[in-house]
């Protein structure tokens, strides 16, 4: 067996990019393993080298369970958001994707296969119906203006819908695939997004804001990507 290698808290947090403080964190948590020997800590250098592996390559998008993570760290306390996920595995990386400092681009890049879109032609007088159904999440500028950000929802429709009803609400509504249509609906599996959607009631505000972030309309792609980039600069202080 290898004989383990150790290093100073000063030495991890030099090779994780992170402060002392933050060491101690992740070390308090059962994030980083380590050893006690009198009055010094010795981290366990192979738990480092792990941790420094478990995000997302730089510019690779994260999976749907890593995305909607993220998305429920951006609307929670950060420490709770970061404790509430049961998954070890995934909890360290997505402590590690929270410690990367982003621009709105680098955010949409990251989280873009959160769910899958899915265009569609509706009769217009189904629309609103569409988008007040209980298995439907309003996204983009309808949530984002039920948030108070400013943003006119005009005849915006994009919504969220688990794989297991989208079958259904297409037969419901008489939804046609359209790469042209004026309906996006976007498809998660439930499993991955349950912590952050609740059918019936728009999507959080940070689902909203990377909604706009993806947008074609100019001023409402901005806005989405200075939300994100200031709300992820304070995710990113927070975790340091």
């Amino acid at each position: 067996m290898a004989e383990r290698k150790w290093l100073s808290v000063p030495q991890a947090a030099a090779q994780l990019g992170v402060s002392v403080p933050r060491i101690r964190q992740l070390l308090a948590t059962g994030e980083l393993a380590y050893e006690q020997v009198g009055r010094h800590v010795l981290v366990d250098e192979a738990s480092v080298r792990r941790r420094a592996a478990d995000a997302p390559a730089p510019g690779r998008p994260a999976g749907p369970r890593l995305a909607w993570a993220v998305l429920r760290a951006f609307g929670s306390d950060l420490t709770t958001g970061v404790r509430q996920v049961s998954d070890r595995q995934l909890r360290h990386r997505l402590s590690r994707v929270l410690l990367e400092p982003r621009t709105g681009e680098q955010w949409v890049q990251l989280l873009r296969r959160r769910a899958e879109p899915r265009r569609y032609w509706a009769h217009p007088g189904l629309i609103a119906d569409l988008l007040a159904d209980p298995a439907v999440s309003p996204g983009r500028a309808r949530a984002a203006a039920l948030h108070g950000l400013d943003v006119s929802p005009g005849d915006d429709a994009v919504g969220y819908v688990s794989a297991a009803e989208l079958s259904a609400l297409e037969r419901r509504y008489s939804l046609e695939p359209d790469p042209h249509g004026q309906v996006e609906l976007r498809m998660y599996r439930p499993e991955d997004a349950s912590a952050v959607l609740e059918p019936g009631r728009p999507v959080p505000l940070a689902v909203a804001a990377l909604d706009m972030a993806e947008s074609d309309d100019a001023r409402m792609r901005a806005l989405g990507r200075h939300w994100l980039e200031r709300a992820g600069s304070k995710l990113t202080e927070a975790r340091r």
